[in-house]
């Protein structure tokens, strides 16, 4: 049995073969023994006799009354032939995973080494403002640290404002800055006479406080944002049919509340700027600042890829056809300008408000 002609598909098979062979070659070695130990002189008697009992004893019998038989040498030697082949096949294996754990551990230590390189490359190059807003944290940190240890009892010591402060009554009398004291509760009198006697008094504060309320309703803004009204069946039917095309009343509809969303969120971002914005709220702010020009004061207007940007709205020629049909209706109107090739769609009428 040849164990070069079949190819070797683990160890542990080579371990097992082994394993047999020389159990196979201890069982020879004693037989071997036996047979040096034999009277060589006396073995001709031995085998005549042997051979006289062979017709009268069966061949089981026979052959156990032979005693041991002389090992064959040639089938050891191939054995070990085949042994030492076996073990040159175990040695390349060796050597072959020796080889690929060595390529696996330089590959490791190659991934190793560009990582640490991206982690100092990041190290460096980390912004400014990441750096700062850190420091920052780290000092407002410090700063309530302090405080806390400052009041050991924390916010518990701070009563409420109304219990701290005296219960006065509104008709007492109220210094004024020159620590005069003015007189109670003035009766109802002409305003002339009112002039006359406070005119050695400093003003108190009032007027101040009334200013301020003027101005907060001076700044207030109306950032009620207007949008379309929906079209009628009778509106719908008055459109002519090459304007409508496959259009239907519905996909119109559809088109006007696709159309008052990108309005709503368009002027959502400049109504409500800030400087805390993200890079892509930045962005479309001064996308949507620079559509703007002296025709548009006062205008709410998209552009046909703000309509694709903000809404369910994909293919042109559906935005193109309802936004004919809009401008047929009274919905909406265009706007042209710089710069020239943009076009503009306005609405026209605010017929009702969002929030």
């Amino acid at each position: 049995m040849s164990v070069m002609n079949r190819k070797c598909e683990s160890l542990d098979q080579l371990l097992a073969h082994f394993n047999t062979k020389i159990s196979i070659i201890t069982e020879l070695f004693p037989l071997s023994q036996l047979y040096d130990n034999i009277d060589h002189k006396n073995e001709w008697k031995r085998n005549v006799v042997l051979d006289s009992n062979y017709l009268s004893d069966n061949s089981d019998n026979y052959c156990h009354r032979m005693g041991p038989k002389k090992p064959d040498l040639r089938e050891i030697s191939q054995m070990i032939v085949e042994m030492k082949a076996m073990t040159a096949e175990i040695k390349t294996l060796l050597r072959q995973q020796k080889q690929s754990i060595i390529c696996h551990n330089t590959k490791c230590h190659n991934d190793l080494d560009l990582m640490l390189r991206h982690c100092h490359h990041i190290n460096d190059n980390i912004p400014e403002f990441l750096q700062n807003g850190v420091q920052n944290k780290g000092k407002t940190n410090d700063e309530n640290k302090d405080l806390s240890k400052r009041q050991p009892n924390g916010h518990n010591n701070q009563k409420p404002v109304s219990k701290v402060m005296p219960k006065t009554n509104p008709k007492t009398t109220v210094k004024t800055n020159a620590n005069k004291p003015v007189s109670k509760v003035m009766p109802k009198t002409n305003p002339k006479t009112t002039v006359k006697t406070n005119a050695n008094v400093r003003p108190t504060q009032e007027p101040r406080v009334v200013a301020k309320n003027t101005t907060k309703k001076v700044v207030l803004k109306d950032t009620s944002i207007p949008s379309i009204s929906f079209i009628t069946t009778e509106e719908f039917a008055s459109i002519p049919h090459y304007m409508l095309g496959r259009l239907t009343y519905e996909v119109i509809n559809r088109a006007i509340a696709d159309f008052n969303r990108t309005i709503a969120t368009k002027y959502k971002i400049i109504n409500n700027y800030s400087t805390k914005y993200c890079d892509e709220d930045l962005r479309k702010y001064v996308a949507y600042k620079e559509q703007e020009n002296s025709e548009t004061d006062g205008q709410y207007f998209c552009t046909i890829n703000d309509l694709k940007d903000l809404s369910d709205l994909k293919v042109d020629i559906t935005i193109r056809k309802a936004i004919i049909c809009l401008r047929h209706c009274k919905r909406v109107k265009e706007i042209r300008g710089n710069p020239p090739k943009l076009i503009r769609y306005a609405i026209v009428k605010s017929t009702t408000f969002m929030d």
